[in-house]
């Protein structure tokens, strides 16, 4: 049978989300839409009201970020979503706070689950709240061993391909021109004719390094192409 990559990957994290949800949040979680989400710098995030439907209902939107599915173990990819389903408890329960800000809740909330809160910046543990947060897994802890259980039945193999794209050398359209009976020289576009402006070299032609030319420019001083 052909593999659905695209049934079985997200078919997975719908089963990681419902699992959790009744594990650790008491099914106090709404339906939302999960989704794979490249944005810079951000392992992940979570949108207030992104989606509706025939119904009318608004869905709110966890996404992670792709990217990152190579540089992160299950646990840790897994660690991520429940990051953002703390971030919609903090919805469902009112808490409010600045865009961005994780609040002194979020950070006891995900401690009670055995996700240590760390300041992304300096890696210290906090538990107060602020904007740049980010977690680590407690050994032996609540998220840790539910998370065990969760593996034991699905699996996230899936990982980025090695980015192998060459950036191809800066060429430059521009060449050095010399003359061979003074020896002065000046920088100009290619495939063009220079003549030196030195009265003692008689309008000598100077030649470029690199090749042919194809135009010609009747003055050493401030190069111009021809019309």
């Amino acid at each position: 049978m052909t593999m659905k990559y695209t049934q079985d990957f997200y078919g997975n994290l719908q089963t990681a989300y419902d699992f959790f949800n009744e594990e650790l949040f008491e099914n106090t979680l709404p339906q939302c839409m999960v989704t794979l989400n490249r944005k810079n710098k951000c392992v992940g995030y979570y949108c207030h009201k992104v989606f509706t439907n025939k119904d009318g209902e608004v869905i709110d939107e966890i996404a992670l970020n792709p990217d990152y599915l190579s540089k992160q173990t299950p646990k840790q990819l897994l660690s991520t979503l429940i990051h953002e389903m703390v971030h919609l408890l903090m919805t469902v329960r009112g808490v409010k706070g600045k865009k961005g800000h994780h609040s002194q809740e979020f950070c006891e909330f995900m401690i009670g689950i055995g996700l240590q809160t760390i300041d992304s910046e300096t890696g210290e543990n906090i538990t107060s709240g602020g904007k740049k947060v980010s977690d680590y897994i407690i050994d032996g802890d609540l998220f840790d061993l539910t998370c065990d259980k969760l593996l034991e039945t699905v699996t996230f193999d899936l990982v980025n391909l090695p980015n192998e794209e060459v950036k191809k050398p800066r060429v430059s359209n521009r060449t050095k021109y010399v003359c061979k009976h003074c020896g002065t020289d000046v920088s100009g576009k290619k495939g063009i004719v220079v003549k030196c402006g030195n009265p003692e070299c008689q309008d000598e032609v100077m030649e470029d390094e690199e090749g042919p030319v194809v135009e010609t420019i009747d003055n050493m001083k401030g190069l111009e192409d021809l019309d």
